[in-house]
């Protein structure tokens, strides 16, 4: 059985939150939260994952607890990229009468809304958060993605078969999606027989020159960014035959430019969080010919009516007045998270949160993105990486991995 580590319970206490007050929320609507970074570096990603949850909510807005139609509400908290945001605004969901809670993008901000969870015996679905500590410190954190574990191995071995036998990393220092993938990948890459020639850690920050004065949360959480021009000269110093940027999208968007402009001669690897319109809008022909994983190919049958999924999801997009190049695999995961969880619901027969745990373990739906099913750890049970890459302002499905 999954344990809640001292650390956490300690967090939940520092927090200051031992107990909620009393909701009351009708009797005939399900409250379903939705816990996502809206505003800051991983905007691009979080409104991804709140679009395919929506787009499900549009298709099936009711659902039926023991015998009785209810209404399915979204309640959708911006955690503005930050990690004490993301552990507060899990208690406002909770609060608010969310009986599940969907998200968030980014491991690190799924990490701090994880004490939460259990501590109020609240299931939760991660969708794209890929650090196995999510799961395996959580009794009611499930995830619908695979683990970094099978990611960056996986990648550092095409790295291997691509003849890339020097390699350098640049991964945000405060970020347990970007160190964790990165030690994943450099210990796969050197046990394989490649060398690692530079490791390179940074942090984002606020530009020195912004006046903070009256600055909103979000508009302080946009402002965050990052210069890599240290970084890039030492690469180009190091001269790696290719380097593994793990990244929020905002991040390697900035990183593809700088790289380009300073005449980087090196082959760019990255992971599920590139998957994302903002490289393209962003770095435009600079991101032509980096490689990434991610979830699925959405150019094809990966799962059950992949493609069908897709042509209805632009659809939608359009009446909502968004941009179909919003379109990306963390979408499609968000579309089959909302699902399981409402056929979790249904077969628990009631909103009880230790109920619907147990009943999201016995849960098996064929989605978009292939089969769900949770094992023990309520990890779904993903063994397959969809490896992609950038080309003139679409992304191009390589291959599948392994």
């Amino acid at each position: 059985m999954k344990r809640i580590t001292a650390l956490f319970l300690v967090l939940v206490l520092f927090l200051g939150v031992s107990a909620l007050a009393e909701q009351k929320p009708e009797d005939d609507v399900l409250y379903l939260g939705v816990l996502e970074p809206l505003s800051g570096q991983h905007a691009t990603g979080g409104q991804t994952e709140l679009d395919g949850i929506q787009f499900a909510h549009s298709q099936r807005p009711t659902v039926t607890v023991d015998g009785k139609e209810m209404k399915v509400e979204l309640l959708i908290e911006d955690n503005h990229s930050s990690k004490k945001d993301s552990a507060q605004a899990v208690y406002r969901l909770i609060e608010g009468g969310a009986a599940v809670v969907l998200g968030s993008f980014s491991s690190a901000l799924s990490l701090t809304a994880m004490p939460a969870f259990d501590s109020q015996q609240i299931p939760a679905v991660a969708i794209t958060a890929t650090n196995p500590n999510i799961t395996d410190s959580s009794e009611y954190y499930f995830r619908m993605c695979y683990v970094d574990s099978l990611q960056g191995s996986l990648l550092a071995k095409y790295a291997l078969e691509q003849k890339y036998d020097t390699l350098a990393i640049v991964a945000e220092l405060d970020d347990d999606f970007a160190q964790g993938v990165a030690n994943i990948f450099k210990t796969t890459f050197e046990e394989g027989g490649g060398q690692m020639v530079l490791w390179k850690d940074y942090e984002l920050s606020l530009p020195e020159d912004l006046d903070l004065t009256n600055l909103s949360i979000k508009d302080t959480a946009n402002a965050m960014t990052v210069d890599f021009t240290d970084i890039i000269a030492s690469l180009k110093e190091a001269a790696p035959k290719a380097v593994f940027v793990p990244s929020s999208a905002k991040a390697g968007a900035i990183f593809l430019k700088q790289a380009k402009e300073a005449g980087l001669q090196a082959a760019i690897l990255s992971a599920d969080t590139w998957d994302d319109p903002l490289i393209v809008e962003q770095a435009g022909e600079a991101a032509n010919g980096a490689v990434i994983s991610t979830f699925m190919n959405l150019s094809g049958e990966w799962g059950k009516d992949t493609l069908l999924f897709k042509e209805n999801f632009m659809a939608y997009l359009t009446s909502q007045g968004k941009s179909e190049n919003l379109l990306a695999a963390s979408a499609a995961l968000g579309y089959d998270a909302y699902n399981v969880v409402l056929n979790a619901i249904e077969k628990a027969g009631t909103t009880e949160g230790p109920a619907v745990r147990d009943a999201l373990y016995q849960v098996e739906y064929e989605g978009v993105s292939g089969t769900v099913k949770f094992d023990e750890n309520g990890n779904n049970a993903v063994d397959r990486v969809a490896l992609m890459t950038f080309d003139q302002g679409a992304i191009q499905f390589i291959k599948q991995l392994p």
